[in-house]
């Protein structure tokens, strides 16, 4: 989850609504193969993520995990690819085959900021963002896009909330949350512990270059990138597009 330090005490009950991102498998048909492009979602997907909160009018499908892509009405064609490709780029970074292929029927829901915000579920006001273990939640209007800090700063946001959110679904879905907390706990300046699910999301973001406080993979301390290494391919060179690069698609990894 992306918090700013003023709404630490909303992390317990932020993680426990992402950690409760469990759906079932929906069984729903894919298109065929050759119509796979942004089109109606299948019946079956139409309302899912917090309790029929959103509803989809757009669906993309990624031809290399079975990823659902889904989105509303505020979210363009171009995000949804985009996207898209990254969640491929990021699972094919993953090291194991087994656990890529975990994430065959994972949901990546796309809203955008007219969408109705989390409060409306009674959790916290403006919060869009959030990573589970079979659905991952995010507004796409702040992704690879122009957005203002809390000082009404204007700023570049590239990656960093997908990098961020799906770095939780990944610790969830391959259930590493126990050598997380170890990892961390014995080598994080200032650990906090009711801080602790956000570390792997947090390293994830530099993993991939797109943190926002600009720590790149080749400037991590040793411990975090041994860490990280034992679970994404470190020969695996792909970033996403940089800031410079903004609005560009993201190249897919081809895998032998």
């Amino acid at each position: 989850l992306m918090f700013r330090s003023s709404r630490i005490r909303n992390l317990l009950t932020l993680t426990a609504i992402a950690a409760s991102l469990c759906l079932p498998s929906q069984g729903a048909s894919l298109p065929p193969e050759k119509d796979r492009r942004i089109s109606n979602p299948p019946a079956a997907l139409k309302s899912i993520g917090w309790p029929r909160l959103y509803k989809y009018s757009k669906y993309f499908n990624t031809k290399t995990y079975d990823v659902h892509i889904l989105g509303t009405t505020e979210v363009s064609d171009e995000k949804m690819l985009l996207v898209a490709e990254f969640i491929d780029n990021m699972i094919s970074a993953l090291k194991s085959p087994q656990d890529r292929a975990k994430f065959a029927g994972h949901h990546i829901c796309l809203i955008g900021s007219k969408d109705p915000d989390l409060g409306e579920l009674g959790s916290v006001p403006n919060q869009r963002n959030a990573g589970g273990k079979n659905v991952t939640l995010l507004t796409a209007d702040v992704i690879n896009h122009m957005a203002r800090d809390d000082q009404g700063n204007e700023f570049f946001r590239g990656w960093n909330i997908p990098a961020h959110e799906f770095g939780h679904s990944i610790e969830l879905k391959l259930e590493l949350q126990k050598r997380s907390d170890q990892v961390f706990s014995s080598n994080a300046g200032n650990y906090n512990l009711k801080m602790k699910r956000e570390y792997f999301a947090w390293a994830s973001e530099t993993w991939f270059n797109s943190s926002r406080s600009k720590v790149t993979r080749d400037k991590m301390p040793k411990w975090q990138y041994d860490y990280l290494a034992t679970i994404f391919d470190a020969a695996n060179k792909w970033m996403p597009a940089s800031d410079s690069q903004q609005g560009q698609a993201v190249p897919r990894i081809k895998r032998n």
